[in-house]
C-alpha cells in the first residue's frame, strides 16, 4: 500500500509526520493490498494535488483548499473517517465520519510518553507560508516568546510543543498537537489568508468555539473599505472547499509596505496576545475521539491485512 501526502519542498512538520505516523498507527500497511493508497493527515481532498489513480484509503484527511476530488467513482474510494464535521458535509458524508485528525494520536505512541513541561516555555509556530516572512527570532527577543519553525524535523517540533507551557499557533498542526498533548494554545493570524474553514474542521471535531486572534484585523478592513475581500472571509461554495483569493496579489511595493509595518508592530501585539485566555478542549471528548479513531483503524487492519 502507498502512501499519499503533501510534500513541501521547505519541510513542514504537520504534512512531514505523515513519513512514520501510519507505520504507528498501521502496522506493516505498506505491505497490505498494493492497489490502493492511503490518504493521510492533512488539508489534501484536492483534486488540484494529483490524487493518486490508484483505490484511496481515506483517514483522517480534510479539504480545505482547492477543487474538490470527484467522488461518484465508488470502487475508487474507502473513506473510513474524515478530520472534522466540516469535510464530513462538504463531502456529503455523515457527521459522524468527521472524527479527528490522525496526529491527535501521536501523544499515545511510547515514543512521545512522559515528556515533561518546562514552566515558562512559550513557543510560537507560524504557518509554513509565513515561517520566512520576518526574523521571528529577532523580533520576539525579549517578548519571552520562542520561535520554533514550522520546517524543522517533525519529531524534533512536536517534542517543542509537547513539553511547552503555552503555544501560540498560526500552523493549524501546532495547534493540533498542542491539544492532543494537552498543551494551551491560542490561535493567531498573521496572514489575512488565514484558512478558517480548515481551522474549524479542526475545532469543531472536538467541540470547541474557536476564536482567533487577529494580529492586523486592520488589514482586513481597509481591503473590505477598497472592496477587496479578504481570502480568509470566503465560504466553501459548491465546487471548492475554500475560495481563492479572486483579486491579483498586491504589487511588491505594497507588500514590501506592509512587511514593514507588521515588523514595527509584531513584537508588541504578540506580547499582548498572551493576556488572552488560551484553549483546550475537553479531555473526555478528546479520549472519546481517538478511541473512535483507533477502532477505525483496528477495523482497517482487519480488512487489508
Amino acid at each position: 500500500m502507498d502512501l499519499f501526502y503533501y510534500h513541501d519542498k521547505a519541510g513542514n512538520f504537520g504534512d512531514d509526520l505523515n513519513a512514520w505516523l501510519w507505520d504507528e498507527l498501521l502496522p506493516e500497511f505498506r505491505d497490505m493490498d498494493p492497489g490502493v493508497t492511503l490518504v493521510g493527515v492533512g488539508t489534501i481532498l484536492n483534486k488540484d494535488l494529483d490524487l493518486p489513480s490508484t483505490k484511496k484509503l481515506v483517514v483522517g484527511s480534510g479539504c480545505g483548499y482547492g477543487n474538490l476530488p470527484e467522488f461518484d467513482d465508488e470502487d475508487g474510494w474507502d473513506i473510513r473517517c474524515v478530520r472534522g464535521p466540516k469535510t464530513a458535509k462538504q463531502l456529503g458524508l455523515d457527521p459522524e465520519l468527521g472524527v479527528l485528525d490522525p496526529a491527535m494520536m501521536i501523544p499515545l505512541l511510547p515514543e512521545f510518553a512522559g515528556i515533561e513541561k518546562s514552566a515558562d516555555s512559550v513557543i510560537f509556530i507560524p504557518h509554513h507560508s509565513t515561517a520566512e516572512r520576518h526574523p521571528w527570532s529577532d523580533i520576539l527577543r525579549g517578548s519571552g516568546i520562542d520561535f520554533t519553525s514550522p520546517r524543522g524535523e517533525a519529531k524534533e517540533v512536536i517534542r517543542k510543543i509537547a513539553g511547552a507551557r503555552l503555544v501560540l499557533a498560526e500552523s493549524m498542526h501546532a495547534a493540533i498537537l498542542a491539544d492532543a498533548f494537552r498543551t494551551p494554545w491560542i490561535p493567531v493570524s498573521l496572514s489575512d489568508t488565514f484558512n478558517h474553514f480548515k481551522w474549524n474542521d479542526f475545532a469543531q471535531s472536538l467541540g470547541i468555539d474557536l476564536k482567533v486572534i487577529e494580529l492586523f484585523p486592520e488589514i482586513a478592513k481597509i481591503k473590505t473599505l477598497l472592496g477587496r475581500s479578504p481570502a480568509h472571509q470566503g465560504s466553501p461554495g459548491a465546487g471548492s472547499a475554500q475560495s481563492r483569493p479572486a483579486t491579483a496579489p498586491a504589487p511588491g511595493w505594497r507588500r514590501a509596505i506592509r512587511i514593514r509595518i507588521e515588523r514595527l508592530l509584531l513584537r508588541g501585539r504578540m506580547k499582548n496576545v498572551l493576556g488572552t485566555r488560551p484553549t483546550l478542549s475537553d479531555e473526555n471528548t478528546l479520549r472519546s475521539k481517538q478511541e473512535k479513531l483507533q477502532a477505525i483503524l483496528d477495523v482497517i487492519r482487519n480488512d487489508y491485512s
